[in-house]
């Protein structure tokens, strides 16, 4: 009877620890001079994803099951950026670049066993296509003679979601099938998130004023007596909506920012150049990630968890440092 009792205590204590583990917080980016290097960091330890011989960019994260996946692009030795896909560290080019295409990737997600990517892509002098990858076989949203530009991607059931501009105007492609949310100046779609069957995207309309457009409808985040402003990034948790972007206060200085249900938090204190480029919910964590110019020309990766900032990125020599995206699991 006393073996089973402290057998039961044991199995609790286990189950208790277990069920109360830290989460992993992965975040994607670059750190080196002349934006050079694509990074992950995992709970802010580095690992660079290339050996550095030429330059490269990591600009989103996706994690599923014991999977990290990670998407950029590379230079080659003929100077011409390849789209490039990471599986745990492991490098997959998703272009070659032997024909002259220039690619990059710029947003992953995965569902199962498929692996989504929107990228860009095309010849040098010619527009670039919007490109949707899945699994590694190309599908094109839109020709080189289109002027477009992709930059999220959300997966819900059967349906692909992918947010950028067609024609210097902020777009949604829904399983391939375009919806302009403006058509007045220049406006952009920076990420696009879907719950419920509704669908928010986040981006800036021709006033340069960050906006949110909920199943097209837009909602104005800013004071538009202010500044210019900019969303870069949208996540849904229960019923708040949390965005990401930053606030041009004037002389060359922007502030990162944070809105929940369209109210603001500023994250710095605009002494210093700073970017908020995307955010995570996990439980009651709020996690963003982005930049801020610690001295005249020298950028550092941070990541803000409820608010409190956290160097990705330390070192004085490195030119540019940059957070694009995080996931927590």
């Amino acid at each position: 009877m006393r073996k089973t009792f402290f057998l039961i205590v044991t199995l609790l204590v286990v189950a208790f620890f277990t069920g109360c583990k830290s989460p992993v917080v992965y975040v994607a980016g670059y750190d080196g001079p002349l934006y050079g290097d694509a990074m992950l960091w995992k709970n802010g330890v580095e690992q660079y994803l290339t050996d550095k011989t030429f330059r490269s960019q990591a600009h989103s994260v996706f994690v599923a099951g014991k999977d990290v996946y990670v998407v950029g692009e590379g230079e080659n030795e003929k100077g011409i950026w390849n789209a490039k896909l990471w599986k745990n560290g492991k490098e997959q080019n998703l272009t070659n670049g032997a024909d002259g295409t220039y690619a990059t990737a710029r947003s992953i997600f995965v569902v199962k066993n498929d692996v989504y990517v929107a990228g860009e892509m095309g010849r040098k002098g010619q527009y670039l296509s919007a490109v949707l990858w899945k699994n590694g076989v190309v599908q094109y949203l839109a020709d080189s003679t289109e002027r477009v530009e992709v930059n999220s991607i959300f997966v819900a059931g059967n349906d692909v979601y992918v947010a950028g501009t067609k024609d210097a105007f902020a777009a949604i492609w829904k399983n391939g099938i375009v919806q302009l949310l403006a058509d007045t100046g220049i406006s952009r779609a920076n990420s696009v998130y879907v719950k419920r069957n509704d669908v928010y995207v986040a981006g800036r309309n021709h006033n340069e004023e960050a906006m949110l457009w909920k199943n097209g409808v837009a909602q104005n985040l800013s004071d538009r007596t202010k500044h210019k402003t900019y969303a870069n990034s949208v996540f849904i948790s229960d019923k708040d909506v949390y965005v990401a972007g930053n606030e041009n206060i004037g002389l060359g200085i922007t502030v990162a920012k944070l809105w929940k249900n369209g109210l603001a938090q500023n994250l710095t204190d605009g002494s210093k150049p700073a970017s908020a480029e995307s955010v995570f919910v996990f439980g009651k964590d709020v996690f963003v990630v982005g930049c801020e110019e610690e001295k005249s020309g020298n950028w550092v990766a941070k990541l803000w968890k409820n608010g409190i900032v956290q160097n990705l990125s330390n070192r004085t020599s490195y030119i540019y440092a940059s957070a694009s995206s995080v996931f927590v699991k």
